[in-house]
């Protein structure tokens, strides 16, 4: 009997043990297919950055022959009909560097123009991190890779945009990234919108670069504008914002204002409504920042010029520049050899002696051949030279020479004749006695003098109670007589706290300086406390981040006064819950919930306090913001304690396919997952 018990032991496996097996194996099989597809799309990102690095160096060996980068309107511009593996031939040789690895479209294949549509030709910066050229492809058309100003490098995670209430695929067509019809409205991840309001030019259009969280956590988006018409546009709080013209780059953080293009786009108009605009110059580099309770309108007007360009093809064309580029195509040296064995161009169409292989720039116009007389400024490069010529001494022709006391003969805008603009850091005026700050003379800069056209109003005088006036420039000093007498009472030990309330009630609104003694003093009980700073609201960050550390009220009050003062701002956000106590799991959940969606930054900080709410509310407050950030769900499961183990499923399955350094944590038990909760993660992953 035992060897017959053996034998049968040897024979093969079990029905329960052959499907647990197959189980096992199809399980680790589609770990396999994740782990396979994740290399490969790491590869081809990898791939794709090291393309845009070498296009990026092409761009500036450009620049540094030229002066001046490619043009950016390909492939939807008439006027710029050449991919950047055109113009830039003469530099990178190899046409896959100009391939994403993940473009599956024959026409940008063929083209080999890839990233053209993602490509902004700036002349300089105006802060940091400002695209240059990127690509939305990859994992899943759910990250792009983005070549900035600076020359770094970074993988950024899309965010939605929609076009007329239908979300725009990350990867999507140009004719899905575009707007172009009045009403027309594009709206981002964090409620800014354009809305078009006049489309009077034929090609007028919007077009979507891109729409991206940086490492920080900022929505940075990016439209291009072409041809004539008017733009509301109204930017988030906190995000950065850019709108590309022919002319000018209009750069945003949380505003208001509208953009209007004429003259086929080569001057834009910016007109302010609130917040802060930085208008850029596209041609000369130069900026001016539009301020509300400032400068709020702006303009750039680009003049234009009209040459050959000349291809290392041997193709060549007429083409419109703003009258400073000097910009060619390719590498123009070589180009004209190819050229000049062309038999296409050898007549001289207009019988003024020269061909296009022999330097006629323009072989409709007798008036235009190498050698002819250039007319200053008139926007025609009459002798072939490739620029228009200009007054002697007076570059910038405002009418005004060197000798004759112009201090930049470059900028129109300054000269002996013009006014003063103060604050500007410019000599308008070019004259130095003039001032540009310190208008009141009282030895104060702008930078700390609240009032320059008051002498008596500086960081040096003395604070005079009742006139109305900072005459301090120190907010924290009281100005009235009131508030003094409100300061006395806070600080005095005896005080009846009855009386104290009605007289904090009768002067309200009360000034920070009397609102910051009062928390501080804690002298008063939790519902006393919330009525006034009820009655005060809303709030100034200092105050609120003062009533938080100062833990003077219960649960219930302090919910009360936070979710008036909401929207709150992240430092205040981050405060609350590193504080950790002043609010149960349901008043944080109800917090964070009505300020969402919250920055990167917010969740990780409350990820990482990791004590505040329970498994269920910080699965309510994650939820609604995936698609979550990579870092963002690296804190999650790094913590690996904030939720239970169904809770961590749902959330990393809601968020499959997963980054590959998510994953590979997840399988090595972080979080700490049951195995069934472990093979459903999985499962999301095929």
């Amino acid at each position: 009997m035992w060897k017959l018990y053996y034998k049968h032991r040897n024979s093969g496996f079990t029905l329960i043990e052959l499907l647990v097996t197959i189980s096992i194996i199809g399980i680790l099989g589609g770990i396999g297919v994740v782990t396979v597809g994740k290399i490969k799309g790491t590869k081809n990102q990898a791939t794709c950055i090291s393309n845009l690095r070498g296009i990026s160096q092409g761009l500036q060996s450009y620049y540094n022959d030229f002066r001046a980068f490619p043009d950016d309107g390909y492939p939807d511009d008439p006027n710029d009909t050449m991919p950047l593996s055109t113009e830039l031939a003469g530099y990178i040789t190899t046409e896959s560097t100009f391939i994403c690895p993940t473009d599956n479209d024959p026409t940008s294949i063929s083209d080999f123009a890839s990233y053209d549509p993602y490509y902004v030709a700036r002349k300089g910066s105006y802060g940091e991190n400002e695209l240059a050229i990127g690509c939305p492809r990859h994992r899943g058309a759910k990250s792009s890779t983005s070549a900035f100003s600076t020359g770094a490098t970074e993988i950024t995670k899309i965010g939605a945009v929609q076009v007329n209430g239908q979300e725009i695929p990350p990867d999507g067509t140009t004719a899905q990234r575009t707007i172009s019809s009045v009403n027309d409205v594009m709206t981002f991840a964090d409620g800014s919108t354009v809305t078009i309001t006049n489309a009077s030019g034929v090609d007028y259009s919007c077009f979507l670069v891109q729409s991206v969280r940086l490492a920080d956590g900022t929505l940075y988006s990016i439209i291009k504008v072409q041809d004539e018409g008017d733009i509301d546009v109204q930017v988030t709080s906190g995000s950065k914002f850019e709108i590309v013209t022919p002319s000018a780059i209009v750069g945003v953080r949380g505003t208001q204002f509208t953009v209007t293009t004429t003259n086929l786009g080569f001057t834009t108009d910016v007109v302010l409504t609130t917040g802060t605009v930085v208008l850029q110059n596209r041609d000369t580099g130069k900026t001016a920042t539009l301020t509300e309770g400032g400068t709020t309108t702006g303009t750039v007007d680009v003049p234009m010029h009209t040459h050959m360009h000349y291809h290392v093809d041997g193709t060549y064309h007429s083409h419109s520049h703003p009258s400073q580029n000097n910009a060619h195509h390719g590498n123009p040296a070589a180009a004209r050899k190819a050229a000049a064995a062309s038999t296409t161009a050898s007549e001289d169409n207009d019988g003024d002696g020269y061909s296009e292989n022999e330097g006629d720039c323009d072989d409709t116009n007798a008036a235009v051949y190498p050698g002819a007389a250039d007319t200053p400024d008139n926007g025609i490069d009459e002798d072939c030279d490739g620029q228009d010529a200009t007054v002697s001494n007076d570059v910038d022709a405002d009418g005004y020479t060197v000798a004759q006391g112009d201090c930049d003969d470059n900028d129109a805008s300054v000269n002996p004749g013009e006014t003063e603009t103060a604050y500007n850091g410019i000599d308008d005026d070019c004259n130095p006695s003039t001032p540009d700050d310190d208008i009141d003379g009282d030895t104060y800069l702008v930078a700390t003098d609240c009032d320059d056209s008051n002498p008596a109003v500086n960081p040096g005088a003395l604070e005079i109670l009742d006139n109305g006036k900072d005459d301090d420039c120190d907010p924290n000093t009281v100005d009235s007589s009131v508030e003094q007498a409100l300061l006395d009472m806070i600080n005095d030990p005896e005080v009846d706290v009855n009386d104290l309330e009605d007289a904090l009630t009768a002067a309200s609104p009360l000034s920070d300086v009397v609102l910051y003694a009062l928390i501080d003093k804690e002298i008063m009980n939790s519902n006393d406390y919330e009525q006034i700073l009820t009655l005060n609201s809303p709030l100034s960050d200092n105050i609120l981040n003062k009533m938080i550390n100062q833990d003077i009220m219960n649960n219930g009050s302090y919910s009360d006064v936070l979710e008036l003062n909401s929207p709150l701002s992240d430092a205040v956000l981050t405060t609350m819950i590193n504080q950790g106590t002043i609010l149960s799991s349901n008043n944080y959940d109800t917090i964070l919930a009505l300020n969402s969606p919250l920055t990167d930054s917010v969740l990780i900080t409350m990820i990482n306090k990791g004590t505040i709410m329970n498994s269920g509310s910080y699965s309510s407050v994650l939820t609604p913001h995936n698609p979550l950030s990579e870092p963002v769900l690296d804190a999650m499961v790094t913590i690996g304690t904030i939720m239970n183990s169904s809770t961590y499923r749902d959330i990393l399955i809601s968020n499959s396919p997963l980054p590959l350094s998510i994953l590979t944590k997840v399988n090595l038990g972080t979080p700490p997952l049951d195995p069934l909760d472990l093979i459903a993660v999985l499962a999301a992953q095929l």
